[in-house]
């Protein structure tokens, strides 16, 4: 759905929506006790980072296969497909 700014939205049930406030509000509390602070911030940022890269390669996979699988279909499309005149000879 969009609206008349162009701004996008989705629809998420309401268990999801109010268990996405309650971590956001865990989140602000952390940042407010200074978990930017915390000797093991620099590891949750590598986690981050790495489960981003993961999300990017995953999409890239998925694209590549979606890729040649398709093709692979029409290849096979046009090959298992004879125009009449050929079946008839």
């Amino acid at each position: 759905m969009r609206d008349r700014e162009n701004e996008e939205y989705v629809q998420i049930k309401k268990k999801d929506l109010e268990k996405l406030q309650e971590r956001s509000n865990w989140l602000t509390c952390l940042e407010h006790a200074g978990v930017d602070n915390w000797m093991g911030i620099d590891f949750a940022c590598d986690l981050r980072n790495e489960m981003e890269k993961e999300k990017e390669l995953q999409k890239t996979a998925e694209y590549i296969l979606s890729t040649f699988v398709q093709k692979d279909c029409d290849e096979n499309r046009e090959k298992q497909i004879e125009p009449f005149s050929q079946r008839l000879l």
